[in-house]
């Protein structure tokens, strides 16, 4: 009950520091222009075309890489359920901090080709939505059906020799060919273009272009998928307003309601728990700032105490220097002490005022 109150009362201490007039906690910087994109995928600029980087890493590499996930895989398995809508047989970069030298180059990679190619300003930040290692195999995931990815660029890097492997490859209809109010699945496979890259090289792209990974039919195909983000932190709760607000009462009401019944609150948009993940980490920043002024004034007031009882010159010393009664000899405290002088001030004002008996005899 104590915590649910001091939810509450955080909550509406956010509320009081909202401003009235922009409903913004700061103004926003330049790259945003005044907006954010809470979906790469509809941002202007994720219709970029398709480029092939050749070389972005070595075959040695790459190896590497493979070598890395196995190892990892070996010991905790591979995840088949961190991606909702498509999911894949994958491990993230964060699992392997060996090879993270090698994910920096194939970012430096990527980064160069979508800022050479498709309108990033230099102000612009691309941010890492998802980095991760893909296994494709003719026993376990084959392929991946066709999509759009829930970024504003993507790219994807072979880890396999194309000769080591039957089938695979990535098809794509790129977004600038296709007319946007057909569905994904409606697309034929002839409009589209298969690319079955180096080994080390990378297939950079908009995120709006559809493409689907084509079923591997014997050996193994390694590949590193990425997802980019465009100037992600536009949307953080530092600029959302009551946009963060909302987010904050929607996922909690929601929560709440899944307690009692399952669902009854709807689907939210994603952008919501994102942002209610900020507001935790808010709320924990306060907690922890309270805790540490609360210490901070304890260790003062028991050192003050400490020195006024333990030395009567340091106890006198303050007295002369800030009209501070000390603890030392019953002396007044140091709140009785402001008390009284203020009511001496207020008295010597009062008295300056009132009339006396000369001006009442005038």
């Amino acid at each position: 009950m104590r915590r649910l109150h001091l939810q509450r009362l955080l909550l509406c201490c956010a509320l009081l520091l909202l401003p009235t007039s922009s409903a913004l906690w700061f103004s926003m910087p330049p790259e945003c222009d005044g907006r954010c994109w809470e979906e790469d995928v509809k941002h202007p600029l994720s219709s970029c075309d398709l480029e092939v980087v050749a070389g972005a890493i070595t075959p040695a590499e790459a190896d590497e890489v493979v070598a890395a996930a196995e190892a990892h895989a070996a010991t905790h398995g591979w995840h088949s359920q961190r991606h909702i809508a498509y999911p894949t047989m994958d491990l993230p970069w964060t699992a392997l901090p060996a090879v993270a030298r090698i994910f920096d180059k194939l970012w430096g990679a990527m980064e160069a080709s979508v800022r050479a190619r498709c309108g990033i300003r230099p102000v612009d930040r691309l941010t890492p939505n998802d980095v991760f290692v893909v296994k494709y195999t003719p026993e376990g995931q084959a392929g991946l059906d066709r999509h759009r990815d829930a970024s504003g660029f993507s790219f994807n890097a072979a880890l396999s020799d194309p000769e080591s492997y039957g089938g695979g490859g990535t098809r794509v209809w790129l977004d600038s060919r296709v007319d946007a109010t057909v569905r994904p699945d409606r697309l034929l496979p002839e409009d589209g273009e298969v690319h079955k890259i180096a080994k080390g090289s990378t297939l950079v792209q908009g995120g709006r272009n559809v493409h689907e990974g084509l079923a591997t039919t014997s050996g193994v195909r390694h590949i590193v998928a990425g997802f980019v983000g465009i100037n992600r932190h536009c949307c953080g709760l530092r600029y959302a307003g009551w946009r963060g607000v909302m987010a904050l009462i929607r996922v909690k009401a929601k929560n709440d309601a899944a307690k009692v019944n399952a669902g009854s609150a709807g689907d939210l948009p994603l952008w919501d728990y994102v942002l209610y993940r900020e507001w935790l980490g808010f709320f924990a920043w306060i907690k922890v700032g309270v805790l540490k002024l609360g210490l901070v004034c304890g260790l003062v007031y028991v050192t003050w105490r400490s020195l006024t009882r333990a030395s009567p010159r340091f106890n006198l010393l303050m007295q002369r220097a800030f009209g501070i009664g000390g603890a030392v000899g019953g002396g007044s405290s140091f709140a009785g002490d402001c008390v009284r002088r203020l009511a001496r001030r207020r008295r010597r004002a009062m008295d300056s005022v009132l009339p006396t008996k000369h001006s009442l005899d005038d």
